[in-house]
């Protein structure tokens, strides 16, 4: 019985070290690759003769959405998600890719759900949760 938590673990190790190198090598792919977009960017607007204050404009990206009509937790929640998404280069809106998160959710848990119940086990508020926990 030790030997296969042996395994698991040394499984489990190269696993986490693969995903973490992997993990590191993208954000410093994507931070470079942002980078140089922006000074690219910036360097063609300069040789289009646009003025510094339409560089910065442009540059600025959007601006703060307003989202004072929502309770504070929630607007807090938004503006955050707002400038998570602008900071990845994402070129969503909030609700769209609110939208697409749940979208993606709601499939996922009916596929999952339909494997379960084509298995033939018995769907319980607990095999429920735990799809639910599976498809977040």
């Amino acid at each position: 019985m030790s030997d296969i938590f042996i395994r698991l673990g040394i499984l489990l190790a190269i696993f986490a070290t693969v995903f973490v190198v992997v993990q590191l090598s993208l954000q410093s792919a994507w931070s470079r690759s942002s980078h140089l977009n922006t000074v690219n960017k910036r360097m063609r607007m300069i040789s289009q003769g646009r003025s510094r204050e339409e560089i910065a404009l442009v540059l600025r990206r959007n601006g703060e959405e307003d989202y004072s009509a929502f309770p504070a937790p929630i607007a807090a929640f938004l503006a955050n998600f707002a400038r998570s998404l602008r900071v990845i280069g994402i070129k969503f809106s909030v609700g769209q890719a609110l939208f697409f998160m749940v979208l993606t959710f709601v499939i996922l848990f009916a596929l999952i759900g339909l494997a379960v119940a084509a298995s033939g086990f018995a769907i319980s508020a607990g095999v429920i949760v735990l799809i639910g926990t599976i498809a977040f």
